[in-house]
């Protein structure tokens, strides 16, 4: 990553997300590190974002171990969801603000009778519509930003349809053509991929022949347009057979 400076750094970001009491996190999140650490000795991120909404269930963000003198401090980052000023995720010019602000209002309304949930999401339709302006957002983002809200906060089938009805009344139905414009693109990408799929595996089995028929690999290699890495391992597998 590049940062403010300039500068470029390597570093690795590790993320828990915890939603209970875990009474021995801490201790797993060191071991996590130092494991991190071992494997690959880059400097490291840590951070844990708490889904759940009761502070009294937080641990201490430390894990201290102490063994006739030798000491070790390990500390990490904390983002705590239920915590997060609502006015702030509102004017945030990032759209993943959006998500804090739906996973909050689905934690307050867990318990909640359903006309209340569906007031929430119908309040969190009006922020994204908001948001879509203000924040320019295309469609992709949109519809991602819109099926993890409808996800997080689930309806009984009659309030879910009084929902959908919202959705269709929104911008004359805006979200509804997004979605099907956006799986039609994906049926489109999964044939190309397939495609490109295919093809690979025509260039294996033609690589394979060739190592039987005892072609030098340079020249299998620059017939195939495989890696060096990718013949070597059909060269090997051929020879394991």
């Amino acid at each position: 990553m590049y940062l403010k400076n300039g500068s470029e750094q390597w570093i690795l970001v590790h993320i828990e997300v915890q939603g209970w009491k875990d009474t021995g996190f801490a201790e797993r999140m060191f071991q996590y590190f130092y494991r991190i650490f071992d494997a690959y000795d880059k400097k490291i991120f840590a951070l844990v974002i708490y889904t759940e909404d009761y502070s009294e269930t937080y641990t201490p963000p430390r894990y201290e171990y102490n063994f006739f003198g030798t000491k070790l401090s390990y500390e990490y980052n904390v983002y705590k969801i239920a915590e997060q000023d609502e006015n702030e995720l509102l004017q945030s010019t990032n759209p993943f603000a959006f998500v804090i602000l739906a996973t909050k209002k689905a934690l307050y309304g867990k318990t909640a009778a359903q006309p209340t949930k569906l007031e929430l999401k119908k309040q969190l339709l009006r922020v994204l519509a908001v948001m879509k302006d203000r924040l320019q957002l295309d469609k992709k983002d949109l519809l991602t930003l819109f099926i993890f809200m409808d996800h997080m906060i689930k309806l009984e089938s009659q309030y879910q349809q009084e929902f959908n009805q919202e959705i269709k009344n929104w911008e004359g139905g805006t979200m509804i053509t997004y979605e099907d414009e956006l799986k039609q693109e994906a049926r489109k990408e999964g044939r190309e991929e397939g495609k490109r799929e295919g093809r690979q595996e025509e260039k294996i089995e033609i690589t394979r022949n060739l190592i039987k028929l005892g072609i030098p690999l340079d020249f299998i290699k620059k017939a195939t347009g495989l890696s060096e890495k990718k013949v070597l391992e059909i060269k090997e597998k051929l020879e394991k057979e």
